[in-house]
Order: C-alpha cells, then structure tokens, then sequence
C-alpha cells in the first residue's frame, strides 16, 4: 500500500500540471466505429495494423499505404460477449500459418476470457482459450510480453474507490506463455509469477508491453447522448515492470479526440486506437519521443 500511495502522489502531481505532453499526433485516416459497432482493441505486426470492433470484427490495414487489406468476424465472434477490449501478438506461430503469429483477444465481458486466434487477411480460427480461475485475479486485459515470452493479466481485485479523486486499484498478474498445442488452459494462482497492484483514477482501456514497460491508455470521452459519463483524462500510463511503478504519464487529453482504447508500436512509433465517430488512429511518435 506504501508504494501504491507513491504512485498516487505521481499521478496526482501530473493532474495538477506536470505532466509529459506534446501539440501535435498525426492520424490515420482509418474509422473507428464500424458496422455500428465501437472500436475496441488494436494489435501491429510488422506493418499491418489490426483493428478490433466490439462483437469480434476485424480489419487488416496496410499500414504504409493505408489499404485496407483484410475484413471479418474472427471466430471467437460467436461469444455473445466478446468486447475485444485489447489484443497483441504471441510468439508461436499456428499451425499452417506463416503470416502472422498467434492473436490474443480480450473478451473483457462474460468469463473475462483470452480467445488466441490463428489470423490470416482470410479469416481466423479460434485455437485456445485462456482463463483464470475464481474470480479473484480475473482480467479484462491480457497482454503478451514477446520478448520475454510471458503473458500479463491486468483487472481490479474491487471496483472500491480508494480517495477522494477516483482512485481504483488495478491489479498486474504475470504469467507463463502457454503453449498453442493446448486447446484451453485455466491459470490458478499456483500460475502466477509475478503480481503487483497501481492505482489510477481514469477509466482503463487497452495495452501494449515493450522492452519491460507496460503502456495504458486509459481515459474517457463523453459522445453525445453519454454525458452521464464523466470525461476521465486521457492519458497513457507507462508502467516500469521491473521496479512495478508508475514511471511516466503522457497527456494526450488535448492531442486526440474520441476514448483510448487500445495502443501498440509500429517500429517505434506509439500508436494509439481511439473510438467514437471523431476517433481513429493516432501517430502519438513526436509526444513519445518528447518524453524519452
């Protein structure tokens, strides 16, 4: 608890002024809302970008050209549930596919599972499902470290507010990455690596892992006929997995519009998906670069 009022301290500071900010964030002409649906999670390999609608949909655009490249409900669209609230590429490549590794989708609603599909630009094959057991440490978000070959958990042990702003304890589980030749995999606690808690007051989105530093996008943005709603700053929060603290906050509250939903690099580019009718994708390279 000492140091998650250490990381309150930080965030609050960077509330009252001092956070790492930038003017400018260059956007992709690709729509968010698609099919009616909101946009939810993205995932970037090599130059192609995926984006996630809420139901299961997916797009594959060239990131160079902007092409779109590929569009279609992966199979884990027949959960009624699936809200694909973030996504990121694995290590393994599926069986009788070379064209990209394997994708792991955040279900967020329903059993909080992690649907890992085999994409190609012809559709997608549900190969495994992964979930935690109890309720304790379940996940909305799950995120593949690639480099270390692990597999992170991020969810709220309550939705208990903890101080007078909005503070909510988010909870990190670090696990093994399985392998694809088991078709389901139910993680217990006897699982868990590595585990730790932050705490922040916005409203938390997708993720992303690179190079031992976890990136949250998090915030909100009241669409019109939402205004129930408050509009949680929109920040990115990067987390140093090493030490297990806050290291860093970028304002993007002013640099993009629509609610952050997912983020992810493309080289080294941060990349930031955003919803609603005003979101897109946005090159946040120059704010990025500001802050390193």
């Amino acid at each position: 608890m000492k140091n998650i009022r250490k990381q309150l301290l930080l965030l609050l500071l960077l509330g009252l002024g001092w956070p790492v900010t930038a003017q400018t964030a260059d956007k992709y002409s690709f729509p968010a809302t698609y099919n009616q649906e909101a946009a939810q999670g993205m995932a970037i390999y090599k130059h192609f970008a995926f984006l996630l609608n809420n139901g299961g949909h997916c797009r594959i655009y060239n990131l160079k050209n902007e092409r779109l490249e590929a569009d279609f409900d992966m199979e884990s669209a027949k959960y009624e549930k699936n809200h694909c609230n973030n996504a990121s590429f694995g290590v393994e490549f599926p069986t009788e596919n070379k064209e990209f590794p394997s994708f792991y989708v955040a279900e967020c609603y329903g059993e909080l599972c992690c649907f890992v599909e085999s994409v190609t630009r012809n559709g997608s094959q549900l190969i495994q499902v992964l979930k935690i057991e109890g309720t304790t440490n379940r996940s909305f978000d799950w995120v593949v470290d690639r480099k270390q070959k692990y597999l992170y958990a991020i969810g709220r042990p309550s939705d208990a507010v903890v101080d007078s702003i909005g503070t909510k304890i988010y909870r990190i589980s670090k696990f093994p990455l399985p392998s694809l030749d088991r078709k389901e995999v139910v993680f217990t606690d006897d699982d868990i690596l590595e585990q730790f808690e932050i705490g922040f007051r916005n409203l938390s989105q997708g993720a992303s892992i690179r190079e031992n530093y976890l990136y949250l996008p998090v915030g909100r943005h009241s669409a019109p006929g939402e205004e129930k709603y408050k509009d949680g700053h929109r920040d990115v929060i990067i987390v140093n997995l090493k030490t297990k603290q806050v290291e860093k906050v970028i304002d993007v509250q002013d640099i993009v519009a629509g609610e952050p939903e997912d983020i992810d690099f493309y080289g080294n580019n941060l990349m930031m998906y955003c919803g609603q009718k005003d979101g897109g994708v946005y090159n946040l390279k120059k704010i990025y670069n500001k802050c390193n």
